[in-house]
């Protein structure tokens, strides 16, 4: 295993940590695949409440409970404005029940937005239970999780409040490369959320193998997945990427990769982000997600499907944009999209929403249209 220093907490975290959010439905199989991941040098465990239909915590808790001085375990729990203090508290001490600890060694404030911080930091609001808790030895590093703007990101960290930030880094989305530079400069850990896009990138991509230079010989959804994990851990200012792992093959594929890592050279990461940046910009031409569309008044999220569309063209991914369509729309619902007109006037760069709505349509196998909602 390969470790780094976590920003300037001084914890050596391995390059390979655990995304909890997938573990096998029965408790001892769950708490032996944590124990073998343990064994196998992995010592970052990512959790929340919600993961694993509510059973996330606890059976991480099992797993880890003969080590746990050996492991850094990871909890979180959403604000919002009207959280106070009494209210953060009980999420914590939620949490540390459900783990069957005394204390975590990190707790993130999830899913975490900029407009937020002036709500949560107001005397008697959330940041100050967080810095109690901190004092009595119950959170040991404090940080967040966050889909907001490269912008607001930055001006999180620019508080100074934050020991380390979870964001979404991978091929198909880049876009944070800014936010990741600057905490590497200023000692923020970057833990990256989705480092294989929710398990897209696990998959063969004959486009993505082209974009490292890798042989084709190498293919099948092992090598896909490797490509994926050395593009994020060649950002030196990334210390970890935790993987949702589901079973022992997955566990020795990804720590296989981690042994065999090596950064791609100075060079070879200028091209291949020249690459993607050639690609977003073809994507742009598609849609831009500016949302000026929305809403839409049947609720057809718009923005979504194109990305998924975009994801099936530029990336060779097809197969696997439909399978998480069809995923999402499992479980979000989907709506109709009605030919009302009101969408395309509000697009700035004139594209023919409507008629691309019915090539995703045919694409994705949905007649008629639908788009995924929000």
């Amino acid at each position: 295993m390969k470790y780094r220093t976590l920003g300037k907490t001084g914890l050596e975290v391995s390059l390979l940590s655990f995304g909890c959010m997938r573990l096998p439905e029965d408790e001892d199989e769950a708490a032996a695949l944590i124990g073998a991941a343990i064994d196998r040098g992995v010592n970052y465990f990512e959790t929340a409440p919600d993961y694993c239909k509510g059973t996330c915590e606890r059976k991480t808790g099992l797993g880890v409970k003969a080590r746990r001085k050996d492991v850094l375990v990871s909890a979180k729990s959403f604000v919002k404005e009207e959280t106070d203090a009494n209210a953060m508290r009980r999420n914590v001490e939620a949490s540390l029940a459900a783990l069957g600890t005394d204390y975590v060694d990190f707790y993130q404030f999830w899913g975490f937005q900029w407009k937020l911080w002036d709500h949560i930091r107001k005397p008697g609001g959330a940041l100050e239970a967080i810095r109690k808790l901190q004092d009595e030895g119950i959170i040991r590093h404090f940080g967040f999780t966050s889909h907001d703007t490269t912008e607001n990101v930055m001006n999180l960290m620019q508080t100074g409040e934050f020991e380390s930030t979870t964001l979404v880094y991978n091929i198909l989305y880049s876009e944070h490369e800014k936010a990741i530079a600057y905490a590497q400069q200023n000692g923020v850990g970057i833990v990256v959320m989705c480092p294989l896009s929710g398990g897209m990138l696990a998959n063969p991509s004959e486009k993505i193998r082209d974009i490292f230079g890798a042989s084709a010989e190498a293919g099948g959804s092992a090598a896909s997945a490797e490509l994926a994990l050395r593009f994020v851990w060649s950002n030196p200012g990334v210390t970890t990427a935790p993987s949702g792992m589901e079973n022992m093959k997955e566990l020795e594929e990804n720590v296989a990769a981690v042994e065999r890592f090596e950064p791609l050279t100075g060079a070879d990461r200028a091209r291949v982000l020249k690459v993607l940046d050639e690609f977003a910009a073809l994507g742009r031409e598609f849609c831009t997600s500016c949302r000026y569309c929305l809403p839409c008044p049947n609720d057809v999220w718009i923005p979504g499907i194109f990305k998924l569309v975009s994801y099936a063209r530029l990336f060779g991914l097809a197969s696997e944009a439909k399978a998480q369509y069809r995923e999402w729309s499992e479980k979000h619902g989907t709506s109709v999209c009605t030919e009302c007109g009101e969408c395309e006037p509000k697009c700035p760069h004139g594209i023919p929403i409507i008629a691309q709505l019915k090539e995703a349509a045919a694409l994705f196998g949905d007649n008629p249209p639908r788009a995924l909602s929000d």
